[in-house]
């Protein structure tokens, strides 16, 4: 839907008398609808603050096939509660609800339906949805999961007692307390988007659009500076030697700070394990020379020890370098 289709359709939505039961708006819903309805881009279809409610099903109600008793859009009254059911128990059927405020928000394009949405989650509205309709209408419905329903009485007995009437009645308010807490936290995460759209819609962009569209600087950054074409520019002779850039001359200072740590340290390893062979081959050279059953000594022994060397040589080199 375009600019021009959507603010004709919000005007005849506006101009539209309420047609709900009630009458008119709910006074707790009535400051988020105003924002809403104040941008160009939404506008609200139908809303509810909440409400707990007791209706009544009976063969005699034809409207609907059932009958409000008993409702109220903020907190219980514990005696008209307990009055109503008394007065309407022997009519029919009772049910106690509670339902959560909704709210429907027609959006002007794809993208104002998925900031709406998100308001809604964010806010704890888990129950939330978007749906398209006619004309590419994009309808979200704002609503969280508090919600209740009870049997209180049927074929005109009541089947709980007195007692537990009341315990309802505390649980129904506990949830419109919550449900009055998510209604406020919509309204300031709408408050956030429609004051701070550009820096809202920023974070939902694709990484390659903030690059390519606003150059990666963000809603509040400078910006992009003009590509220029590419130029044969003639680069002036370097004086004297190459420099490492920076990260790689700071790595190899830090290679010399651990070299001349462990450099001692290896010498002493290499000197420790030469000593010891030397110590071992010449005990062994007693060992062999006063057996009584080797008279000569096995020609790879000397060369073994010669190869021990040359490994720690190898090892102190290649630590120290």
């Amino acid at each position: 839907m375009n600019e021009k289709s959507f603010s004709n359709f919000k005007k005849q939505v506006l101009h539209y008398p309420d047609a709900s039961k009630k009458g008119d708006i709910d006074e707790r819903v009535q400051p988020v609808i105003n924002k809403i309805n104040a941008s160009d881009r939404f506008v609200t279809l139908s809303s509810c603050s909440g409400r707990t409610a007791v209706l009544l099903q009976s063969n005699d109600i034809t409207k609907d096939g059932c009958q409000w008793v008993y409702t109220t859009h903020d907190f219980v009254d514990d005696t008209a509660l307990t009055e109503s059911i008394r007065l309407s128990a022997s009519r029919g059927d009772l049910t106690l609800k509670f339902e959560p405020f909704i709210l429907h928000v027609a959006c002007r394009s794809l993208e104002d339906a998925k900031l709406m949405l998100t308001c809604a989650l964010n806010a704890g509205c888990k129950n939330s949805g978007m749906v398209v309709g006619k004309h590419g209408r994009f309808t979200v419905a704002a609503r969280n999961t508090l919600q209740m329903e009870v049997p209180l009485a049927s074929k005109g007995k009541v089947l709980v007692s007195e007692e537990f009437i009341m315990f309802l009645a505390t649980q129904a308010n506990e949830k419109m307390n919550k449900n009055f807490e998510k209604l406020c936290k919509f309204e300031k995460f709408i408050s956030k988007l429609l004051n701070e759209r550009e820096d809202h819609l920023w974070r939902y962009l694709p990484l390659s659009v903030k690059m390519m569209q606003m150059g990666g600087l963000g809603p509040g950054g400078p910006p992009m500076a003009p590509q220029m074409p590419p130029q044969n520019v003639v680069q002036p002779p370097m004086v004297g030697p190459p420099q490492p850039p920076p990260q790689a001359q700071e790595k190899l200072d830090n290679i010399s700070k651990v070299k001349s740590l462990i450099g001692p340290l290896t010498t002493s390893l290499s000197t420790t394990l030469k000593t010891a062979a030397h110590n071992l081959h010449q005990n062994a050279l007693v060992d062999i020379g006063t057996s009584k059953n080797i008279d000569i000594l096995p020609p790879r022994f000397d060369k073994s020890l010669e190869e021990f060397y040359s490994i720690c040589d190898q090892i102190e080199l290649h630590l120290v370098s």
